[in-house]
């Protein structure tokens, strides 16, 4: 697991005046603790589809898939620095459909060759007699189809959840989402917590993993009705949030937003409006905006106000600067000093 303190300037190669700010205080490693978790959840949905479905042979290969995309979590202490590449960060370009494809080809071509060769078969496995005869020696074609399920299904799962995934990167970074979970599902999370206690103390059974199959299936079947419920008696944006029963709202006009925080059990229980612009103009805004700091910003962001006063001009997501939304968790804002003439 990769662990990084979240600090306060990460300008390198893009300006020294400019501060851009994780979520405060936080240390990266709690995120990569979800994402962690969030791997074997796809390891464990993949596996229990590939077992049902009578192709438990293939279930190795189908984790290999569902793990595989979440590399990217390893690129971050290389792409914080460099605001160009947020695209290697996590949710990235790995979870686009063209990098799930070379991903599950490149890791299918690697084990092939791995197990193939004299390393593993003439060095390795007569050492480990115990193990020899679960290492094939080597890797049929069909295993390819394993590893795509995998990977196609955690994009299928990553999209059930805000802010989405750019699906068609290289040719868009739009993010698509069915926008029913918020980042990481905290009830999905300890139930795979659940499983992994029992896996690793020797503890687990088949009707351990039909009991969790069967409740993966009605929290997104929830999460789906919640989602439809809310949207049907609001008339913005609706975003999920770590409560499965309470929903930020987003209103839209010329010059504002409005956030609404709503409770599926008591309505509108808080309303907020931030200026669109705050002492300047759209225009003067939008010369900013192909900076790749400021790029980064919006890709991670659910919406971006500007505010200036006289030395600087802040841009940030203030959903997840006030922390009503902790996911994504970095990159919320972008201060740049004002320039003069």
């Amino acid at each position: 697991m990769v662990g990084i303190v979240a600090p306060d300037k990460y300008c390198a190669g893009v300006s020294d005046s400019c501060r851009i700010s994780l979520a405060p205080g936080r240390i990266i490693t709690a995120a990569h603790l979800f994402y962690s978790v969030d791997s074997f959840t796809h390891a464990l949905a993949i596996g229990l589809i590939l077992y049902a479905a009578g192709m438990a042979d293939l279930i190795i290969w189908g984790v290999l898939g569902g793990i595989i995309l979440d590399i990217d979590v390893i690129l971050l202490p290389f792409s914080d620095p460099y605001p160009s590449l947020f695209i290697l960060t996590h949710g990235g370009i790995t979870h686009s459909l063209l990098g799930a494809v070379m991903l599950s080809v490149g890791a299918f071509a690697l084990f092939r060759w791995v197990l193939g060769g004299t390393l593993v078969q003439d060095r390795l496995l007569p050492k480990l007699p115990e193990i020899r005869e679960y290492i094939p020696r080597s890797l049929p074609s069909f295993a390819i189809l394993g590893v795509m399920a995998g990977a196609f299904l955690h994009l299928g799962l990553d999209c059930c959840a805000s802010p989405g995934l750019p699906l068609l990167y290289p040719f868009s970074i739009q993010k698509y989402t069915l926008g029913i979970l918020s980042g990481s599902s905290m009830i999905l999370l300890a139930m795979s917590l659940v499983i992994l206690f029992l896996l690793v103390t020797g503890r687990i059974t088949p009707r351990h993993l039909k009991v969790y199959g069967i409740m993966f299936l009605v929290v997104l079947l929830f999460s789906a009705g919640m989602k439809i419920y809310v949207s049907g008696t609001s008339a913005g944006k609706t975003i999920p949030t770590l409560n499965p029963f309470s929903w930020l709202v987003i209103e839209e006009n010329e010059t504002a937003y409005r956030i609404e925080e709503y409770g599926v059990f008591y309505g509108v229980t808080n309303e907020t409006v931030f200026e669109k612009y705050r002492n300047i103009i759209s225009g003067e805004a939008g010369w900013y905006l192909t900076r790749p700091d400021l790029q980064r910003l919006t890709y991670f962001s659910y919406l971006v106000i500007v505010e200036k006063n006289s030395t600087a001009i802040t841009f940030h997501d203030p959903i997840r600067e006030r922390q009503m939304i902790w996911y994504p968790p970095y990159y919320h804002t972008v201060t740049l000093p004002t320039q003069t003439s």
